[in-house]
This record gives C-alpha cells, sequence and structure tokens, in this order.
C-alpha cells in the first residue's frame, strides 16, 4: 500500500498582507565584503552587541564557498 503525501503551498504573498517592521533597530551594516574572514565577523558581533538589547550571542559557524573566476582577458 503506498501512501501520498501532498505537499502544502504557502500562500502567496502580496505587497498589501506586509506590515510596517516593528521594534526595528539597525544595528550594523553589513556588505559583502564584511564576511570575507572570522576577523571580520568578530568584529561585526561585537559592534552588534555593544549596541545594546543583545543579552545572549550565539555563535555562529560560517561557510562560505568560494570559486575562481577567469579575468575578462583569460580563456
Amino acid at each position: 500500500m503506498s501512501v501520498l503525501f501532498q505537499k502544502t503551498r504557502r500562500p502567496r504573498l502580496d505587497p498589501t498582507m506586509i506590515g510596517m517592521p516593528t521594534n526595528f533597530r539597525h544595528t550594523a551594516h553589513i556588505g559583502s565584503g564584511d564576511v570575507s574572514n572570522s576577523t571580520r565577523v568578530t568584529n561585526l558581533e561585537n559592534q552588534m552587541s555593544s549596541k545594546g538589547g543583545y543579552d545572549h550571542v550565539s555563535p555562529v559557524n560560517i561557510e562560505l564557498k568560494v570559486i575562481d573566476l577567469p579575468g575578462r582577458n583569460q580563456t
């Protein structure tokens, strides 16, 4: 006997269903170059936690997959 499970779909959202952020606090800007090494990530964590309201900081392992792209003049 086989049982089929139908995947339930989340309802589609449109902009009218999304409200304004509540209790939003911008504590730091993180750009694409800011997570290139663990030292910068640690500095960001310290900067963000120094803004207050963070009783607990959870360590996070960051694993980046990096590939070399050929230069424009290389084939």
